[in-house]
């Protein structure tokens, strides 16, 4: 009997070591998983902070202190915030604005996409690829919301603002 209880003994603390070696090697997997998507997180917004950097010039730490106050009130983070904000930036640069102006139309634009995407119930980042495509000549993805824009509607637009002469 005595051999018989040492026997499970040993059995029992040799099933405990190898749960606890098998739950050592999980959470050595988890905080390896951790800390390399932690690493990503940083060089991603060490990329976007630089790409910010590149295409608001003077105006890029406005934009950054832009996107820490006010990118959770509608619904982004800081770094989806700043990406918006890039990439309505290079369609001012592309319009011919340039600091202040292509910061204040970025940080406009950024909030009409969390406005839109609440409002329809879309994410933030399907709203801003609408804008986006409107603003490369698509309409068909910002149809979604709402929004009409073909050449005729634009044109009267466009004239009833007095930017085009109807020619």
């Amino acid at each position: 009997a005595a051999s018989a209880a040492s026997a499970i003994d040993g059995f029992h603390k040799t099933a405990i070591a190898a749960a606890a070696g098998v739950a050592a090697a999980w959470a050595g997997k988890e905080l390896f998983g951790f800390g390399k998507d932690a690493l990503n997180a940083a060089s991603n917004m060490n990329e976007t902070v630089s790409k910010i950097g590149v295409v608001f010039g003077d105006a890029a730490a406005g934009v950054q202190d832009w996107a820490k106050g006010s990118a959770s009130a509608f619904g982004q983070s800081q770094q989806q915030a700043l990406d918006a904000a890039a990439t309505f930036g290079v369609f001012a640069k592309s319009a011919g604005l340039a600091g202040q102006g292509s910061a204040k139309f970025s940080e406009d634009m950024t909030q009409l996409a969390g406005d839109m995407a609440s409002f329809s119930n879309t994410s933030p980042q399907q709203a801003i690829e609408a804008i986006g495509s409107a603003l490369r000549g698509e309409s068909e993805p910002i149809r979604a919301y709402g929004v009409l824009l073909d050449d005729a509607t634009v044109r009267a637009r466009a004239l009833q603002m007095g930017i085009y002469d109807g020619s």
